[in-house]
């Protein structure tokens, strides 16, 4: 009887399993059926590899079904994308989402990374180059000052900047308002960039994606690009003049001698830091030994600026003298000292200004400092040098302190403050102030 089971139950083994294989395989087909019936949720991607910067266009894109949670962000049709930067590069068949797009189109985030800042400028003097100016471009910062004047001076400020944003004006007020374009920079560069946006005029120079090079660029003065232009001499030509005509000589003509101005004179200790500052409007110098004078911006601008930079600065003394129209001022800082060999040394400026104008002037500054050294027991630099200016507009003169010297001859000028002027540099700032009286006799001249 036992004999008789054994067959059966394999045979009835066997049928369960034929009976359980026909019943899956038609189950799972069904299932896989409908779900092959249910629609994929489309969301674009990349067609190809875009790189950091790209502007996309249909044709970088493409419709595929995403099975799964949607990415968050994600584009559900590609007109939606169409015309965005991209912020970060994407590689083929990724997802695109709003975070990986600058700010310029996209609701995402601006893609600041840890430790930097987000800053804003005009742009007035490259608006030819702003309609090529993308989001994730790199480029270098200038500025220039007193671009209207003789004695213009452009520095690079900074170089392979990031763009964030390109805000551009309307066509119709392209000569009228200025581009906004938006720098990613360090914390201490937001600074200097924010400075020069408000006391001067900055230009962008678009690099190439893969030039990531930076160099030393000393700043450059409108006098050095013709230092080697040599003039061919002109040859006099005399006409002849009929005998009716008279021919009056024309003059300059000169404010009176009485016309007075006063000058306010700071000699200040500045740190590094201020010194990038002024090094933005005056040239930093090619030599240790180099006196240099420039000038800060003009008008409300200029006149924060001062303030902002005396309020980083050490005052270590003020003083008021008053010049008189083509007459020279003469200003004798601290106190002079004797050298081992007996000489005077000390730190001087002489002024002379000239009224050009009811509130413009232009000032021949000669400073003048001796110091101990050199084989006759002192060392004397000096420089001459003239700046325009208006009425309040300052002049400053810097490389008057050897590297490393700055304690000891602020110790020797000014007393016992030399020991809080280690890394500080000595300047000179002279503001002219010219009285409001009588000017009628400067205005008839003109």
């Amino acid at each position: 009887m036992k004999r008789n089971i054994l067959p059966l139950l394999g045979i009835a083994f066997v049928v369960a399993l034929a009976a359980s294989g026909i019943f899956y395989g038609v189950f799972v087909g069904q299932l896989r059926k409908a779900a092959a019936t249910k629609p994929l949720p489309q969301i674009a991607v990349a067609s190809h590899t875009l790189d950091r910067g790209t502007v996309l266009t249909p044709a970088d894109l493409k419709m595929t079904g995403w099975a799964g949670e949607l990415p968050p962000g994600a584009f559900q049709s590609v007109d939606a994308a169409k015309g965005k930067t991209l912020y970060s590069s994407i590689q083929e068949n990724e997802p695109l989402t709003e975070t990986q797009l600058s700010l310029e189109k996209a609701t995402g985030g601006l893609g600041i990374s840890k430790g930097m800042r987000a800053v804003s400028i005009h742009v007035y003097d490259s608006s030819g180059l702003v309609p090529f100016l993308h989001a994730g471009n790199r480029v270098d910062v200038q500025v220039v000052q007193n671009r209207s004047h003789p004695d213009a001076v452009l520095k690079t400020m900074l170089q392979n900047v990031e763009v964030l944003s390109v805000s551009k004006p309307d066509p119709s007020q392209m000569h009228t308002t200025p581009s906004i374009v938006t720098l990613l920079v360090s914390p201490d560069n937001a600074d200097r960039v924010a400075l020069a946006d408000s006391g001067a005029n900055i230009r962008l120079l678009l690099r190439n994606p893969l030039d990531n090079e930076e160099g030393t660029r000393p700043g450059m003065a409108v006098g050095s690009l013709f230092r080697d232009v040599h003039l061919p001499a002109t040859e006099s030509v005399h006409h002849a003049v009929p005998p009716a005509a008279v021919i009056k000589p024309v003059e300059t003509v000169e404010a009176p001698a009485e016309e007075t101005v006063d000058f306010l004179v700071q000699v200040a200790g500045a740190s590094p830091a201020t010194m990038e500052q002024i090094h933005v409007f005056v040239p930093a110098p090619n030599s240790p030994a180099s006196i240099l004078v420039g000038s800060l911006p003009q008008g409300d601008a200029g006149e924060r600026l001062r303030k902002s930079l005396q309020q980083d600065m050490e005052i270590l003394s003020t003083s008021r003298v008053r010049g008189s129209n083509l007459r020279p001022a003469y200003v004798e800082t601290g106190k002079r000292y004797q050298s081992k060999a007996g000489d005077g040394c000390g730190l001087s400026l002489r002024l002379k200004p000239r009224i050009v104008a009811l509130h413009n002037l232009r000032l021949r500054l000669q400073p003048e400092v001796t110091l101990p050294g050199g084989h006759s027991g002192t060392n004397t630099r000096r420089t001459v040098a003239e700046v325009d200016l208006e009425d309040g507009q300052s002049a400053v003169v810097t490389g008057l302190s050897e590297p490393g010297r700055t304690p000891g001859l602020v110790e020797e000028l000014f007393g016992d403050r030399g020991g809080r002027s280690i890394n500080r540099e000595i300047v000179v700032i002279i503001t002219p102030q010219m009285p409001m009286a009588d000017h009628s006799t400067v205005a008839a001249a003109h």
